[in-house]
This record gives structure tokens, C-alpha cells and sequence, in this order.
């Protein structure tokens, strides 16, 4: 079973200005970082008869300047939403939606404002043996 949502961000690291381990995190996002892009998966299914899977994952925002974290958001967005048959490395992608609008967070203890998305990724592994 392969980790989809490294791939996802690997695949927003090729399509946007953002950048793996730079600007966009896996799981965590880094206290020095101000402004930055947290992907995690927040749960999904696996169908029992076919090899298809499906996964949540939230993709956070946290920017000094609200604008700034709204208009990454929106780039992600657009890149992601309603994308379908994206052949990517160990997976094949025949879905991918957004099951909310950029949302407004808050901030966080730092005055750093916090946005978030939800898409949900339908896919199959290409690792597997069906």
C-alpha cells in the first residue's frame, strides 16, 4: 500500500510554486516556518471487491499575511478539484474533489492566520496484486 498523500505532494510541488520540505509539509509544519502548506490524511476507505481506495486529507495554511495564505490555498484548489485520470508514480488517480471551500481557522498563538481545505482522493495502487 503506498502513501498517496506523499504523492499528492509531490504532485502539488510539481504543479505549483510550492515547494517539498520548503514551503510544503507532510504531517507537521515546522515552527520556524511563517508561512506554509500541511498535508494530512485524515482517514478514508478501502473498497472490499475492487482495488480501489479512497482518502481524506486536510491541507492546511499558515501565513503571516491572510491574503498569502488564502491564494496558495486557492492555487491547490484549483490544481486539485475535480481532477480526474492523473497517472502518478505507484498510484493511479481517478478522482480527486474538494469537500470544502477554503476555510478560515483562525490564528494561531503566533498571529499567524490558519486556512484549510478537504479533498478526497479516490485511487488505485498499482503495487498491489488484484
Amino acid at each position: 500500500m503506498i502513501d498517496i498523500v506523499s504523492r499528492i505532494t509531490d504532485y502539488i510541488d510539481s504543479n505549483t510554486t510550492n515547494t517539498k520540505a520548503t514551503d510544503l509539509f507532510i504531517d507537521n509544519l515546522p515552527d520556524g516556518v511563517d508561512d506554509g502548506i500541511m498535508l494530512q490524511g485524515i482517514g478514508g476507505d478501502m473498497e472490499m471487491y475492487y482495488d480501489l481506495f479512497e482518502q481524506k486529507i486536510e491541507i492546511w495554511s499558515r501565513n503571516k499575511i491572510t491574503s498569502t495564505g488564502f491564494s496558495k490555498l486557492g492555487e491547490i484548489l484549483t490544481l486539485l478539484h475535480r481532477k480526474q485520470n492523473i497517472s502518478i508514480p505507484d498510484a493511479y488517480i481517478y478522482f480527486i474533489h474538494s469537500m470544502t471551500n477554503i476555510e478560515s481557522m483562525g490564528r494561531d498563538i503566533n498571529g499567524r492566520s490558519l486556512h484549510k481545505i478537504i479533498v478526497r482522493v479516490i485511487y488505485r495502487d498499482n503495487l498491489g496484486i488484484s
